[in-house]
């Protein structure tokens, strides 16, 4: 069976509900996963930047978590 493909909306919709972030933190924490699993690099804003979703983003990019949470 294939995986069920979720918006970039609706994970970061999830991860609101479940952790508490912020809309704006999440979108930039899927936006981080998305450029990672893509094999892109970061842009300058996203490495220096300080508002919520460059630190989102940054956090998506760098956190990488283990099978059994997957």
């Amino acid at each position: 069976m294939g995986e069920v493909e979720i918006s970039s909306d609706e994970k970061s919709t999830a991860l609101v509900e479940q952790n508490g972030w912020s809309r704006v933190y999440a979108k930039g924490y899927v936006a981080g996963e998305a450029l990672r699993t893509q094999g892109e690099r970061l842009p300058i804003y996203v490495m220096v930047g300080i508002d919520e979703w460059a630190r989102g983003c940054r956090d998506g990019f760098f956190t990488r978590r283990s099978p059994e949470s997957a």
